[in-house]
Parts: structure tokens; C-alpha cells; sequence
């Protein structure tokens, strides 16, 4: 990848609720002279424990800081995102400097108000997402209706664990607020880079015939993208497949 500019080209990337930059660890490889790796933690996540109030962990406070954050560096951005990390990814997308792509997996993409019936399967361990404090019994069961790949639970555990609780009590807050998130529906399908789609056939949240529709009724660039023996997590149940698509969709977008 040749790069003409000052500035290394930089994919951006966030993880979702209860989870953190680890989920990205696979794109390591590909970082060099000319193409930078940023995996965030988000406030309560990973290593990013300093938080004070549960004002830290509102979606208003994530999209402000992530703005902040990716503005405040150089270069051309390509922004992925994983589940709530997707919908942030798109809700701030319009407001980063030099984006090139888009890249959303395991995101229920969400219209005003919120239409979670229409965009996702009902499925009850995910309540455990949403809820400040669990039973271990609680937490392995959710995560393993997210997988394929059974040997990364407890690395996705260790995360869930080390997550600040009062994020989810936030979230589900936030999630029955009418103003917390936008029509990311329409952000989405009107935004003006490359957007793409990874898809886990065996994602039980999302409803594939919506993805569908979000690729129909979207002007431009928009490409769905299946990974078979997958689940929410492409970048942990298939890292190598995961990492080789990042690096087409980088090359396609840096051009």
C-alpha cells in the first residue's frame, strides 16, 4: 500500500459494549510504515478504567470523545466498528475528518425511534448486556450465543468482567431514550465513502433480510460481506478471514 501523504493511513476501530480493543488484535499484523492500527477502549473498557460518573458512559459522552480523539490524529481514516461499536462508528461518521470507509459487523443498524424488533431477533441471554450485574453462570451463557468458535469465550469473559457495570445499566437507559441514538438508518444510507457490511451467518442477533434492505436503500458504495462459521464477533471467530478483508477494504478505500 503506497501512500503519497504526510500521514500514515489509519483504521480506526471500536469495539462494542462490554468488550474492548482486544477483539481487534488480529489487525496488528497488518500495521506497518504507512498503515496505523488504533483499537480504543471506551470509557469502563479494556484498560480505559479512570471513569468517575455514569455520565462517562452515555452514547452523547462516547460519540464526543471518539470524535475528539480520531480528529485530534492525521491522515485518511477507515472507521470499523463492532456491534455498539458500529452504531458509534456510524453516528459519528459524518464528523470525521478525512474518512475513506466505513465498516460495521454485529450492528443492529438503528432507525428513529428505535426499531430493535425490526432489525433483530429476539434473544433472551443478551439481556445479560444490559444489566450492571450478572452471575458468571449469566455471563458465559451470553457470550456463548455469540460465537462459533467456543475457545474464545473466556477471552471475551475476561472482558465482559473487567467492564465498569454501570455501562450496561447506562446503556439500557440510553437504549429507552428517544434521543440518545439517531436515525442511523438514514446516516447510513446516505453517507458518502464506502460502506461495508460483515456479516457472521451465524450472528443469532440480526436479521439478515434487514441488512438486505439497508444495502438496497442505500445510495452509493455499500457491500455485504458473509463470513460463514461466524458469529457477532468476525474479528475473533474468523481473525484471519477478518484480517484479510480488512486489508482488500483498505487497499480499496487508501487507493
Amino acid at each position: 500500500m503506497i501512500n503519497n501523504n504526510l500521514f500514515p493511513h489509519r483504521i480506526v476501530c471500536i469495539h462494542g459494549n462490554s468488550s474492548s480493543s482486544r477483539v481487534f488484535e488480529c489487525l496488528k499484523e497488518l500495521e506497518g510504515a504507512h498503515l496505523c492500527i488504533e483499537a480504543i477502549d471506551l470509557n469502563g473498557h479494556g484498560k480505559n478504567q479512570n471513569s468517575k460518573t455514569e455520565q462517562d458512559f452515555t452514547i452523547a459522552t462516547y460519540k464526543a470523545q471518539l470524535i475528539k480523539a480520531i480528529n485530534d490524529g492525521n491522515g485518511p481514516v477507515l472507521l470499523i466498528g463492532n456491534s455498539l461499536g458500529g452504531n458509534l462508528a456510524i453516528e459519528i461518521a459524518e464528523k470525521i475528518d478525512h474518512l475513506k470507509g466505513l465498516v460495521i459487523m454485529g450492528t443492529p443498524v438503528l432507525k428513529k425511534p428505535i426499531n430493535f424488533e425490526e432489525c433483530t431477533h429476539p434473544l433472551p441471554e443478551l439481556a445479560t448486556y444490559l444489566t450492571e450485574k450478572s452471575t458468571d453462570h449469566d455471563i458465559y451463557n451470553a457470550i456463548d450465543s455469540t460465537v462459533v468458535d467456543k475457545t474464545v469465550i473466556s477471552h471475551l469473559k475476561e472482558d465482559f468482567k473487567i467492564t465498569d457495570g454501570r455501562i450496561r445499566s447506562v446503556m439500557a437507559a440510553d437504549l429507552s431514550s428517544s434521543n440518545a441514538f439517531g436515525d442511523e438508518y438514514s446516516i447510513f444510507t446516505q453517507l458518502d465513502v464506502p460502506r461495508y457490511i460483515i456479516n457472521g451467518n451465524q450472528d443469532a442477533l440480526l436479521r439478515l433480510d434487514y441488512l438486505g434492505t439497508l444495502v438496497k436503500e442505500s445510495s452509493g458504495d455499500v457491500t455485504l460481506i458473509k463470513f460463514d462459521n461466524c458469529g457477532h464477533y468476525p474479528s475473533v471467530d474468523r481473525p484471519d478471514l477478518f484480517m484479510e478483508t480488512v486489508q482488500k477494504i483498505a487497499h480499496a478505500v487508501f487507493e
